[in-house]
Parts: structure tokens; C-alpha cells; sequence
């Protein structure tokens, strides 16, 4: 695990031999339109994990996506860009942890 505000990688999961990259995003409120991102810094080795924290009486909202999932979703501006929450809000994204396994096992 990294702490802080690292360039690329937060977490390394290793089973065996093979490891996967994960990215972690967070913001903390549903009312947040979504995390910043720019699709230039959308790596083909990492694994996306979005957090919203929710408020207090609810449970954080996890979902998991490919980079190549990722990168056609985050609407880019000039200067920044964003994924929006809605367009990772569905059954394809929402707790599929098991898209981690799934880049452990086609890690070299």
C-alpha cells in the first residue's frame, strides 16, 4: 500500500507469482459529480477501484473497472477531466471484485 497522494499505483495484490496494480479514487460524497481523472493518466497495467464514502447512515459504494472501461467513460476538458459517477452506477461496475482476480490470473 502507498500513503498518499501516489502518481499511479495505491495497492499492489499478489497471489503467487502474479501481482495486479490498483488505483484507488475516493470522493466523499454522492453529491460530488465524480472523481478527477485525465484519460492520459489512465494506465493499461492498473486496476481501478472509484469509492464514494456516502454519508454516515449509508455504506461506501465500491466499483471496479478495466482501464480499458475506464478511459472511453471519463469525459475530458482542456485543462482536467472526470469520471462521472452515473457512468460507473450500474450492475457492471458496482462491487465486481472479482475483476481483480481476473487481472491477477492474466498477470505475467
Amino acid at each position: 500500500m502507498t500513503i498518499g497522494n501516489a502518481k499511479a499505483i495505491d495497492l499492489f495484490v499478489e497471489k503467487g507469482r502474479r501481482t495486479a496494480n490498483i488505483q484507488v479514487k475516493c470522493i466523499s460524497l454522492r453529491k460530488h459529480v465524480g472523481w478527477p481523472m485525465t484519460k492520459s493518466k489512465v494506465w493499461s497495467n492498473v486496476l481501478y477501484v472509484f469509492v464514494c464514502l456516502n454519508d454516515l447512515s449509508k455504506q461506501p459504494s465500491f466499483f471496479i473497472a478495466t482501464p480499458s472501461e475506464v478511459r472511453p467513460r471519463v469525459k475530458q476538458y482542456r485543462t482536467r477531466g472526470i469520471l462521472n459517477y452515473g457512468s460507473v452506477n450500474s450492475d457492471q461496475f458496482r462491487d465486481r471484485w472479482d475483476k481483480i482476480e481476473a487481472a491477477i490470473h492474466l498477470a505475467k
